[in-house]
């Protein structure tokens, strides 16, 4: 997991789930962010092709890209 905060605020872990949906497209989310605006989750996909875009603005990055096709514990 990476995490990106541009300013100093109190931590909070964030764990995506399946119900977590990119807000683009509806896929699973692997990456969330966090700009002044709002929050919003992104699929691998939508993150890579927007990825310096959303980092201008966005002050939080949770990428959890490296999770993407590994099965998830309820699945085991």
């Amino acid at each position: 997991m990476i995490v990106v905060d541009k300013v100093e605020s109190e931590e909070k872990e964030i764990n995506l789930t399946l119900q977590d949906r990119c807000d683009s497209c509806g896929a699973q989310a692997f990456v969330y962010t966090k700009g002044l605006a709002g929050e919003l989750y992104f699929c691998g996909h939508h993150y890579n092709k927007s990825e310096e875009e959303i980092k201008r603005w966005a002050f939080t990055i949770i990428d959890q890209r490296d999770r993407i096709n590994q099965k998830s514990e309820s699945s085991n």
